[in-house]
């Protein structure tokens, strides 16, 4: 069997994308390469309009199976190719679109669906939600993301786990530490360095917002190349400028501390990977309970790994802006923006005390699978797709309110579905029983991260999810 998958992004793109549309396809699609090299043939695909027929009909000719997983939205799917298309997507809403809008037919997942016939999602809440609307017998399969092996917590590490400990992490630059942030700056006049960052963030956000659906795709990756390299110069520029002009008119007394690559974490440590731009997040939920419940615990820390991509001024001025209007804490909260080696990921991972999930509502939710599956518990509602693996055995449970909100790639906004907002006094308890947890009764948290390892060796089984996915595929061929 020969194996077509492709998502928007690549390998030589990601790190410029990270944040942006469907960015996460790719890191899903790499958890499931090692499972398809072992069903079949496997081929990414770039241009598929270009190259999947092509594969389709050299394998016609050789009398071999062939398949093209398109990791996308229904919506963005490809409709029309003669090889058997089967779209692979993540979905957390409670209604999937049944109609179209703004003139584009494909707007509406039940007729997408419908011509091709087929469909893979992660969660037994997406594929409740399809068959809903397309019927009982529509061809869909639950498959998460298969966890290598390696990646799971073994019982002596568990054991060995001390809850409250000191790790050494590699952090990037890119840096909002809560620790080393002078609020008074907020109040005061900007100078001449910050104003041209202000119109260089500008300009970038022009490009993204209006420039790039206009612009041939040729010229505008070379425009965006041609800025972006100027832009980098101009942002060392700036850098120089003012470590210099600190450097010269600050005293050692009044000097904010520098944040260096290495950074001491130690004490109860909360992480949540998310994409802070994303108001399905809800990272200011977190960020004011984290801060509410331990405001008095200096040894609590929460960090939150998220994808910046250029607007990193007004990233930062709003998160700044919002710290600024909590009341005072004296636990520290830390955003890490850009790109994490894989290296200092998992020494992040390591660190980690309990990982920390209050979106209102996941599709699969991949970084919490991948904490739990190397032993780190959760604070996390038991919504959408995480009722698969999230449980009162693994993590704090977060009660959540039913919203009304719209799809997420709607542009009208119209109310068409729900989602599930976690109960900000529930997120606080669980701050709090959950720090009381890991610092007094330490063999409770061992239980508990037993338990994250236990069910995510079975949720996201290597072995499960290659069985399921090459009989789906074998059937689906026979039509």
């Amino acid at each position: 069997m020969i194996i077509l998958v492709y998502t928007k992004f690549n390998s030589s793109n990601i790190q410029d994308s990270l944040g942006r549309s469907e960015y996460s396809y790719y890191f899903v699609l790499h958890k499931f390469l090692p499972v398809f090299s072992e069903i079949g043939q496997v081929q990414i695909i770039e241009d598929p309009s270009a190259e999947v027929d092509e594969y389709y009909e050299r394998a016609f000719t050789e009398g071999r199976q062939c398949v093209f997983l398109c990791f996308t939205a229904p919506h963005n799917a490809f409709i029309g190719l003669k090889c058997p298309t089967i779209p692979v997507f993540a979905w957390e809403y409670d209604t999937i679109p049944n109609e179209s809008w703004d003139g584009k037919e494909n707007n509406n997942w039940v007729q997408v669906l419908k011509k091709l016939g087929a469909a893979i999602t992660h969660s037994a809440h997406s594929v409740g939600v399809v068959r809903e609307a397309l019927g009982k017998e529509f061809p869909i399969i639950s498959c998460p993301a298969p966890i290598q092996p390696d990646r799971f917590a073994s019982s002596r590490q568990i054991a060995e786990k001390s809850p409250v400990q000191q790790y050494e992490v590699v952090l990037t630059k890119e840096v909002i530490d809560s620790a080393s942030l002078d609020f008074e700056q907020l109040n005061s006049k900007k100078g001449m360095a910050q104003r041209i960052e202000i119109i260089h963030a500008l300009l970038q956000k022009l490009g993204h917002e209006v420039l790039e659906d206009l612009l041939p795709k040729a010229l505008y990756t070379f425009l965006r190349s041609a800025y972006l390299f100027t832009g980098t110069l101009i942002a060392r520029s700036l850098r120089l400028f003012r470590n210099f002009k600190d450097n010269s008119s600050a005293t050692q007394e009044t000097k904010q501390p520098a944040m260096s690559d290495s950074t001491i974490l130690s004490g109860i440590i909360y992480t949540s990977v998310l994409n802070i731009m994303d108001s399905r997040k809800n990272y200011q939920d977190m960020v004011a309970a984290f801060c509410h419940a331990l405001k008095d615990k200096p040894d609590a820390a929460l960090i939150l790994k998220t994808p910046v991509r250029d607007d990193l001024y007004f990233f930062k001025e709003s998160v700044i802006s919002f710290l600024h209007k909590l009341p005072d804490f004296h636990c520290r909260v830390m955003i890490i923006g850009y790109y994490m080696d894989s290296d200092a990921y998992y020494k992040l991972m390591k660190a980690t005390t309990f990982y920390v999930n209050t979106s209102y509502g996941e599709g699969q939710c991949l970084p919490l699978m991948e904490y739990m599956a190397a032993g780190v518990p959760a604070i996390a509602p038991r919504s959408t797709a995480l009722r698969d693996y999230v449980s009162s055995s693994n993590a704090f449970l977060l009660k959540t309110n039913a919203v009304p909100t719209f799809w997420q790639h709607d542009e009208r906004r119209a109310i068409r579905t729900v989602h599930h907002r976690p109960d900000w006094y529930s997120l606080v308890e669980a701050f709090q029983a959950s720090y009381q947890m890991a610092k007094n009764e330490p063999g409770a948290y061992r239980k508990m991260s037993l338990n994250a390892t236990t069910t995510l060796r079975k949720h996201a089984d290597f072995q499960q999810a290659k069985e399921e996915l090459e009989n789906f595929l074998l059937e689906r061929l026979k039509d």
